[in-house]
């Protein structure tokens, strides 16, 4: 159950900052033009809001690439009960520009709420969790992120699916079990599947790293049986929510002009993702689609948590973060020992993320 009151004094400053943040687009009739918002995210808005006062159009659209099945491309979010409720009746309301910046506002907000969450979870306090929002929410990459409707979506709901996973692990039974469920689903129809994917394996690295902590094997219950089927069914529920969408896909997704797939367009050096920590180095080819993604004060916080004594929980979440961290580097690691170790045996690093004190 979510108490508003212990994320109060966060939830209060974040609605403040972002608003303040979004201000012009909000206010005075303005909208940014950054990025994908006018080639992706407004189009995109415009074709969700049109499509839903003619379903059909969901499902054969005719002025597409001569001919295409919309709901085929996962990435638009059609299925998503948010983005339909922009669409629907935002869109109408207020016009599709201003539909899609109050998207972006509700992203902003709703993901730091879910950081808020996890800090909470966490067992630290109040002012410390808002910290930790306001850092994650208005870090440079999740800013960059707000020009495409799709990731500041995914963005948005990867924070609530971590923290149903902690809950999952916390307390195993029917009710959590149903929250991760519904949360996987909400992601999936984010249309990112990437980040669908990294959840997963941060969940994966949660779980290894609580593992060898007594306290939450006890809560587990007979050896660990209640967690696995609780987590079973928590995978039926979100399987079940997202059948909405992956059926028709089954169907649609071999009429798609991407069902052989896409290449990687945008290959970043190591070095650009190293310095991606504390500075962009706008020289590295594509190094604008990776900016900062911490400030010096705020890497510089978070290693403390390398050397200090820790919870196993808060463990975990750092063996999360270094597991998706290294994975990200992607080919630039694809042949080195450490790369290959994860990959085929990832448990060691886990169990080694373990005895971090």
């Amino acid at each position: 159950m979510i108490k508003l009151a212990k994320i109060a004094p966060g939830l209060v400053v974040l609605l403040i900052l972002v608003t303040v943040f979004w201000a012009p687009a909000i206010f005075e009739h303005k909208t940014i033009i950054h990025g994908d918002f006018p080639g992706h995210g407004y189009p995109l808005m415009d074709v969700h809001a049109r499509s839903l006062r003619d379903l059909g159009e969901l499902l054969w659209e005719d002025k597409t690439y001569g001919g295409h099945p919309l709901f085929a491309e996962g990435q638009g979010g059609f299925a998503h009960p948010v983005n339909m409720l922009f669409a629907w009746v935002i869109a109408p309301l207020f016009g599709v520009v201003t539909a899609e910046n109050l998207f972006h506002w509700f992203c902003m907000i709703f993901g730091g709420a879910g950081i808020l969450l996890i800090c909470r979870q966490l067992g630290l306090g109040p002012w410390a969790a808002c910290f930790g929002a306001v850092a994650g929410v208005f870090s440079l990459y999740n800013l960059n992120q707000q020009q495409n409707e799709t990731v500041s979506a995914a963005a948005a709901w990867v924070s609530w699916c971590i923290w149903a996973i902690g809950g999952w692990l916390n307390r195993p039974n029917l009710r959590s079990a149903a929250l991760l469920g519904l949360m996987l689903a909400l992601e999936f129809f984010c249309g990112y599947p990437e980040a669908l994917d990294g959840a997963l394996l941060y969940g994966l690295a949660m779980l290894a790293v609580r593992a060898f902590d007594p306290e939450a094997r006890a809560n587990w219950g007979r050896g660990g049986r209640v967690l696995i089927g609780a987590g079973a069914a928590g995978a039926v529920i979100a399987l079940g929510l997202s059948a909405v969408q992956l059926l028709p896909e089954v169907e649609l997704a071999m009429h798609s002009h991407r069902n052989g797939g896409i290449p990687i367009t945008i290959h970043l050096p190591l070095t650009a993702f190293i310095r991606g920590f504390l500075f962009a180095h706008w020289s590295d080819a594509g190094a604008g689609y990776f900016p900062i993604v911490g400030s010096i004060l705020i890497c510089m916080l978070a290693t403390v948590t390398l050397i200090v004594r820790t919870t196993n929980a808060v463990k975990a979440h750092i063996a999360g973060t270094l597991l998706l961290v290294i994975l990200g580097w992607g080919r630039q690691l694809a042949y080195s020992a450490l790369f290959m170790i994860i990959i085929c045996c990832p448990s060691s690093v886990f169990i080694a993320s373990s005895s971090f004190t």
